[in-house]
């Protein structure tokens, strides 16, 4: 059985941060690319085989608002999650953002625990990701009554 994880693209100018959560995703198995802005993303998206792009939205050499939508002109089906700061970068809120073709969208400072399983569910196959579990089976009683009378 192959056990290897799709390849994450983390994009940030921060290299601390993207450093940190590329640590977390390799010790999971990911291979990971970096990039420092839009530019260097689009060349990375274009020759390695990239299954999820994490990136922030305020960069220089291209933002994370041209940048998914550059991504999702070329690979439509490509999962982005996108980083906002504290303050509303671009006039982009995360309704836009979605509305764009995010996926995801987290606040900074974000919850490990939780990226770490967006990123999980966002990579499983669609036919997993929409399966809902077996269905309980439940008797629900009828009354006798059917038809009984309501009074107000």
């Amino acid at each position: 059985m192959n056990t290897k994880k799709a390849a994450l693209l983390i994009v940030d100018d921060e290299e601390s941060l993207r450093d940190s959560i590329a640590f977390d995703f390799k010790r999971k198995g990911y291979e990971i690319f970096q990039a420092d802005g839009g530019r260097a993303a689009k060349e990375v998206i274009e020759s390695q085989q990239i299954g999820l792009v994490i990136s922030d939205i305020n960069m220089p050499d291209g933002n994370g608002v041209e940048l998914l939508k550059w991504i999702k002109e070329k690979k439509a089906t490509l999962p982005v999650f996108m980083f906002m700061g504290s303050g509303m970068e671009l006039d982009l809120t995360p309704e836009k953002a979605y509305a764009l073709g995010a996926d995801a969208v987290f606040s900074k400072p974000f919850d490990r625990k939780e990226l770490h399983t967006a990123v999980e569910n966002a990579l499983l196959p669609i036919e997993r990701r929409l399966h809902r579990g077996p269905r309980a089976e439940v008797e629900i009683p009828v009354s006798d009554r059917v038809n009984a009378e309501i009074t107000l």
